[in-house]
């Protein structure tokens, strides 16, 4: 066994316990859960996990919800976050996407789906090739009014 440092810690009453059972909730022991705490402190970036510090009154808030709904506070939190900050998709190529799902359906069948490729091709400014392989060609349409209505657009 290699030498290792040693360090004296002392801890306000009642950490020891709560370091005890968060180490026994996670199948290691004191030390290896002390040392995995530090470590993820130091070196936020390596674990993968960032602390992030909020006002006592708002965990407070969080902590009495986690307790009302049986969950961990941190895994409440990270719902929060992930409704709020979805990731962001590729838009250009969810657009192409669903062009070409209408086309591998049997091509727009309907005004409103022969509208919503045309603007979909003008959003993205390409051309979608059909199941076959052919390019497809843009359709219009246009509203008409009645000669005694201006129209709406």
């Amino acid at each position: 066994m290699r030498n290792q440092d040693q360090f004296l810690v002392r801890l306000p009453d009642g950490m020891r316990d709560e370091l005890k059972a968060a180490a026994d909730a996670a199948g290691r022991s004191t030390n290896a859960e002390i040392v995995a705490r530090l470590d993820a402190s130091l070196r936020p970036h390596e674990s993968g996990v960032r602390p992030v510090w909020l006002p006592e009154h708002l965990w407070d808030r969080i902590e009495s919800e986690a307790n009302l709904t049986e969950q961990d506070p941190n895994l409440l939190i990270l719902e929060v976050v992930e409704r709020a900050f979805p990731p962001r998709l590729d838009f250009k190529a969810r657009l192409l996407g669903l062009v070409r799902e209408i086309y591998e359906t049997g091509g727009p069948r309907t005004k409103d789906e022969h509208l919503l490729v045309d603007a979909l091709r003008a959003l993205t400014g390409e051309e979608v090739a059909n199941a076959s392989g052919e390019q497809q060609q843009t359709r219009s349409w246009t509203k008409r009014t009645p000669k005694n209505e201006t129209p709406s657009d």
